[in-house]
């Protein structure tokens, strides 16, 4: 009964011992990832950093975005100029599968967004081009001969006036100003070229007389 008593208490010290160690026993801390910034709208060419904290990663996915890798770190470079994008990712816990954490972010054309190196970085729209415009005193109607149009061009891309009946019979000026010469039914005409739309033109009509 002695040696059997013995036993339990050896047995109670070595539970006691056991349940003292799992309870010390550090816990694992979880596996995390961190990204800067965060959240928020990007602009092309911002840099998003990313890290992650724990064991067991896969990889990184990130469309939108050109990324540069090394270990479990990476930059994020911003490459488009809208829409959704975001930056996830992936590891792998015993017990558990696979994980992933995800980072939500809007690509932006214009505006204000984080620069590469901290701070700021502002890109604003181009400014709003008026249409190139053509005028002509007077506008039409009958003239005289000896009598003088004062035309105007303002804009880009003025190419050239034409003034059959006239004097000059053209003009490359953006200001020109033209004599009656012959009568008859004639016309100043404006050309010019816009980008992407090709050649433009505007007509004054008269009627020149003696």
């Amino acid at each position: 009964m002695v040696g059997i008593a013995r036993l339990w208490r050896v047995v109670l010290v070595g539970l006691s011992l056991l349940v003292t160690f799992i309870v010390a026993a550090p816990a694992e801390a979880a596996s995390s990832i961190s990204c800067s910034p965060a959240t928020g709208g990007v602009l092309v060419g911002t840099v998003v950093s990313c890290s992650f904290s724990g064991t067991g990663f896969l990889f990184w996915s990130a469309p939108g975005f050109q990324a540069s890798v090394s270990g479990n770190s990476a930059t994020f470079t911003a490459t488009r100029s809208s829409g959704p994008g975001s930056i996830t990712g992936y590891w792998a816990v015993p017990g558990l599968g696979a994980q992933s954490q995800s980072f939500q972010y809007t690509f932006l054309r214009y505006g204000c967004g984080p620069a590469p190196n901290g701070g700021t970085i502002c890109v604003d729209p181009p400014p709003v081009l008026q249409p190139p415009t053509a005028s002509c005193t007077p506008t039409g109607g009958t003239i005289r001969l000896g009598s003088t149009v004062t035309c105007s061009f303002v804009g880009a891309g003025l190419m050239f006036w034409s003034a059959p009946g006239f004097t000059p019979m053209s003009s490359g000026s953006a200001n020109p100003t033209f004599t009656a010469a012959h009568a008859g039914q004639w016309s100043i005409t404006a050309h010019w070229s816009v980008p992407g739309l090709g050649a433009q033109a505007a007509t004054f009509s008269y009627q020149l007389t003696p």
